[in-house]
């Protein structure tokens, strides 16, 4: 019986310590942030703009990038954004762009989050009179690292967030090769490995842990994954954790060489996201706390050893 009461107590203190013990520690970038790569980036918000009265099309490019070299400190909470109403139809269309990391550079505690929209609005002035053939693409990107101080079970969520009807504004508005609107959206969360040398430098990588791919029907990822501290040779192990979304879309009523090819009065806005309500991708890791039926477990045969002792004198 003493044998028994000795594997319970040391099976229960086990349980306890992994439980309140194993712990994440993420890493900090050289010069401070809780981040170790940033890049918020307008590669695309513009194109052609006419108007019949003026024969020659506009071509207006513009972009917007911030970003970091990787392990240096940067401009974490500055977005990148682009805002695009050019002559000859300045007040006629709108273009926004945007993407950002966590909202203020405000990290999650447990993960990593990125942001961005793309809407393109046509007012009351504009008829068929006036032509466009116009594109976005905006992406965003952060990855943070992070240790383990013991291996363990842990989980990995994934999510991607925004309105749910992007896609109304952009099918009313479809035609031939030069006629239509159009929009993509795509993101993913991956979880990678490194394996680390003596002087903290990446020397092997453990492959892709885990990955989520998002688009605007399948939104959600979750997954157990087995993290380990040190590999079996000794060598410290370190994780990346990096949340990605992309959009695009494209606007065309026109070609630039055949003249005006289709009507776009009273339509849009053509959105992916607003300001108000931008797409998001997000992801966390997190320990699996050990089930509280086996504390339950342990904790109930502990207290049946005890009673067995008390009554029978054992």
């Amino acid at each position: 019986m003493k044998k028994i009461t000795i594997v319970l107590a040391v099976g229960f203190v086990l349980l306890m310590f992994t439980q309140t013990h194993a712990a994440i520690i993420w890493q900090e970038a050289h010069g401070g942030g809780d981040y170790y790569q940033f890049a918020y980036s307008v590669n695309k918000n513009g194109g052609w703009f006419c108007d019949d009265s003026i024969p020659t099309a506009k071509n207006v490019p513009a972009s917007d990038i911030k970003t970091n070299i990787p392990g240096m400190a940067g401009a974490y909470e500055i977005p990148a954004s682009s805002s695009n109403s050019p002559y000859p139809l300045q007040g006629k269309i709108q273009m926004d762009a945007y993407a950002q990391g966590p909202d203020n550079g405000i990290t999650p505690a447990n993960g990593a989050e990125v942001k961005g929209y793309a809407n393109i609005t046509l007012s009351d002035q504009f008829n068929s009179d006036h032509g466009v053939s116009v594109e976005q693409n905006v992406s965003t990107l952060v990855n943070r690292r992070f240790m383990v101080t013991g291996p363990g079970q842990y989980v990995l969520d994934g999510h991607l967030s925004g309105p749910a009807d992007v896609n109304d504004t952009f099918n009313s508005f479809l035609g031939g090769d030069f006629y239509g609107a159009s929009w993509d959206l795509s993101g993913h969360a991956t979880l990678d490995g490194f394996v680390l040398d003596e002087n903290g430098m990446i020397v092997s990588s453990l492959d892709n842990v885990a990955t989520f791919e998002f688009n605007n029907s399948d939104r959600d990822g979750n997954t157990p994954v087995d993290l380990i501290r040190k590999t079996v040779d000794g060598d410290d192990v370190m994780y990346g954790l990096t949340v990605y979304l992309e959009m695009e879309t494209n606007l065309q009523n026109f070609n630039p060489q055949q003249g005006l090819m289709g009507d776009l009065t009273g339509m849009g806005p053509f959105d992916v996201g607003t300001a108000d309500l931008p797409f998001e991708v997000s992801a966390s890791i997190s320990q699996v706390p050990v089930p509280g039926s086996l504390v339950l477990l342990f904790s109930g045969l502990g207290s049946l050893v005890c009673l067995r002792r008390r009554y029978f004198g054992e």
